[in-house]
């Protein structure tokens, strides 16, 4: 082997390292690439989920002040009931005193009808 079949070689190995290492570049500027999209991919899952936390939050305050809202209108509910319960209780009570009471006189006078009627056949 003479020099310029040495250098032919030597050419030869190192043009085909260049192809090897313009390939190695060519795979990671690919690679390079989908780093980016991954980036892209996990700034837009960052946001949406911070998106999604201010939702929940106006949700949770939504609902907290519905709920509220609501359960103090049970309870006013249930007071109104309440004392309507106790204007019927009241009422009912004084009617049924009325009603003794006119028991009473009915009875009364028919014990005086008697008496009138065994005075009047004796």
């Amino acid at each position: 082997m003479d020099n310029s079949q040495v250098l032919e070689l030597i050419l030869a190995k190192l043009q085909g390292m260049e192809e090897k290492i313009h390939g190695m570049e060519s795979k990671i500027y690919g690679m390079e690439k989908k780093i980016e999209t991954v980036g892209t991919d996990f700034d837009d899952l960052k946001n949406g989920q911070e998106e999604i936390i201010i939702n929940l939050k106006k949700l949770e305050t939504k609902i907290e002040n519905e709920l509220t809202e609501k359960i103090r209108g049970l309870y006013d509910s249930r007071e109104v009931i309440r004392d309507k319960l106790s204007s019927i209780n009241i009422k009912v009570d004084n009617l049924s005193d009325r009603i003794d009471k006119h028991e009473l006189i009915i009875k009364l006078a028919e014990d005086s009808n008697i008496s009138s009627t065994k005075e009047n056949i004796l």
